[in-house]
């Protein structure tokens, strides 16, 4: 932890350059953190597709809920986007017409 005065991070604030490069170290630890949520969710897939070849019957049903529950969750967040992308651009034509 940096120990600097409450000051003088406020004057660092204030400094465009700083602000700047804080912003694009966040957004650089955003996308590497996505990056590992994304190998993650590659991972999981991937072991869910071995569940659903388990002989245990029971292991294979709740791999099976698992993935049609993910797949129906998929669907809802890509309509969501869509819908989105839509009211996107009707605000951007609405804007245009001002």
């Amino acid at each position: 932890m940096a120990e600097i005065n409450v000051s003088t991070l406020r004057r660092w604030q204030q400094d465009p350059v700083f602000r700047d490069e804080l912003r694009r170290i966040r957004e650089e630890t955003a996308s590497l953190a996505f990056a590992e949520l994304n190998g993650l969710a590659l991972k999981s897939m991937s072991a869910l597709a071995e569940l659903l070849e388990d002989p245990n019957p029971r292991v294979k049903a709740q791999a099976v809920r698992i993935a049609l529950s993910m797949c129906a969750r998929n669907g809802e967040v890509a309509r969501n986007s869509r819908r989105l992308n839509q009211l996107q651009k009707a605000l951007t034509l609405l804007k245009n017409v001002k």
